[in-house]
């Protein structure tokens, strides 16, 4: 009997060693996914802010060559209305011209 108490004690006193290694592990690896998290944390909320500069950076640059080929089909615009403005006036002065010469 004696001997199967002690046997107990042991695998009793073994069973808690484990138990602290587990439990001392399990600390170690919420520590580590924290400090990974903390870590990476930094390098996420870093590349999320480069990603917007990025994006500000390209629709500026979007709002530039925008304003740019607006001013260009603007100018194109105003050139073909001149040139048909033009256009109709010869016609109207050819018109005139021949009906002058009609009379």
């Amino acid at each position: 009997r004696r001997q199967f108490e002690a046997a107990q004690q042991q695998l009793q006193a073994q069973l808690q060693e484990a138990r602290d290694r587990f439990e001392s592990g399990l600390r170690a690896c919420e520590n580590g996914t924290e400090a990974l998290a903390s870590r990476f944390g930094g390098e996420i909320a870093a590349a999320a802010s480069r990603g917007w500069r990025d994006l500000d950076e390209a629709a500026e640059t979007l709002r530039v060559e925008a304003s740019g080929l607006e001013r260009r089909v603007r100018e194109a615009a105003e050139t073909h209305l001149a040139r048909a403005e033009a256009s109709i006036s010869d016609r109207d002065a050819l018109r005139a011209k021949h009906l002058q010469q009609l009379d």
